[in-house]
Formats: structure tokens, sequence, C-alpha cells
């Protein structure tokens, strides 16, 4: 998915155009990348505070999972606790449109100013899916091994990793994907965002990252089932079969 920094109700319409259109291509499962209703423009987290489409987000995703019956490993977007502090969260929803899960990012990124602006998370959470034993990670998160050794002690067969990983750095992102599955027997998830080859700046003068794309699935070996091409955006169905 290609973010639209700011543009919420712009991101929002092209999500759920994906989400449905990958349901009605048979998905049993759908995942989003990355801070994909806002992007990482911090400079309108006061707007971002305010908005009602942020804060519906959740209701509305729920809505749409049960709608459609599917799982939907919704990604992250920014989330506001009752204090207006600022986290990047991610979200689960079952077929039946139940919100099963959320995860706090625990390794903020300082090159994207998220330590500047948002609450670093406390770990994973495992929770039971109709895949099984699942738990999330977000981006930066892959460098660190400790997210996945805790989640594998609590008998995680599943670890969906939603990023907005660079261009310039993606390999790294498909290697650690393979070694975080190899090192915890697990299926490792991660989906990334993609760019224009060239972003726009914004009106104020925010220019994105260009973002790498390379979605990818490994085996709880380590082994490859799946990886995107290189900033190429874009529907992928992947057919994953026995344990």
């Amino acid at each position: 998915m290609n973010i639209a920094p700011g543009k919420i109700a712009a991101n929002v319409s092209c999500a759920e155009a994906a989400v449905r259109e990958a349901a009605k291509g048979g998905a049993d499962m759908i995942a989003l990348p990355e801070m994909w209703a806002t992007g990482f423009d911090f400079s309108q987290i006061a707007e971002y505070r305010q908005s009602l489409e942020l804060r519906e987000l959740e209701a509305r995703l729920g809505t749409l999972a049960a709608t459609l019956r599917v799982n939907v490993a919704a990604g992250s977007w920014l989330h506001f606790d009752d204090k207006d502090a600022a986290s990047n969260r991610a979200h689960f929803f079952d077929s039946r449109g139940r919100h099963l899960a959320h995860y706090d990012k625990t390794h903020l990124f300082a090159p994207m100013e998220e330590d500047l602006f948002l609450t670093e998370g406390k770990g994973p959470r495992v929770f039971e899916s109709e895949f099984g034993k699942t738990a999330m990670a977000i981006c930066y998160d892959l460098r660190f091994a400790d997210i996945f050794a805790a989640a594998a002690r609590e008998g995680c067969k599943m670890m969906l990793v939603n990023a907005a990983w660079p261009a310039e750095r993606v390999a790294a992102m498909v290697e650690l994907a393979g070694l975080r599955a190899r090192e915890n027997a697990c299926l490792v998830v991660v989906v990334n965002c993609v760019s224009p080859r060239e972003p726009e700046a914004m009106s104020n003068d925010y220019v994105s990252p260009i973002f790498g794309g390379r979605s990818c699935v490994f085996g709880p070996k380590g082994q490859e089932l799946f990886v995107a091409p290189q900033c190429a955006g874009g529907i992928y169905f992947i057919d994953i079969v026995g344990d």
C-alpha cells in the first residue's frame, strides 16, 4: 500500500478497497502495513488527536471484518489513550469482527522521531486466533530478538509484522524475517509499505521516505514461502498449508 501522509480519508478508502478485493478473492486473513492511515508526518499530530476518522477506525475495521467474514491483521495506526498519549498500535480482528488483540510498538525508531511523539509498548501479547496462537510486532521490532522470543515462550505459532521499511534497507527486513522465523520455529508474516519513486512534498514540507515493499512470509524452519517484488504495491495471495 502506498500511503499518502496526512490524508486519512484517502488512505482509509484505499485500505478498505484492498480488503474488500482480497476478501472477494477468497482470503482467510488479510494483513495491512504500518501507520497506513496517516504516515509519519508527526507535525500534524495535534490535528490527528482531534480526528474522528482515526478514533472510529477500530470500530470501522471490526465492522468490515464481520461484514466480509474475514480475519484482518489490520496493521497499525496512531492510537490516543484517555490522556491523549499517542502510540503506534496494531490490531487484529477475527472473521466475526471481534477485536482479539492490539499491540503497541515496543522499539521506537528514532530516525522517524517516534521516540519524540509516541509512547513505547511493553512487549508482545499472545492471543488465540483461528490460526492458533498469534502475536504481533511492528517494523523496527524485527531487529530485536526479545519480542519474538517472548512470544515463542508462550507457544506463539504465527508472528504478524506490519512495517514501513525504507527501500535502501529492505533486504535486511527480509533477512531478519527469515531469521526470526527460524529462531522461534514460527510462521512470520511481514507486510511493508511501498512508495512512489519520487514522493511529493506535503504542504508542510514533509517528504515521506521511499518505502521498499518486499512483503514476505517465512515458515517455521526459516524457509521462504513468499517475497514480493521491491517497491511494488498490490494485493498478493499466498497459500499456506500444514503446521
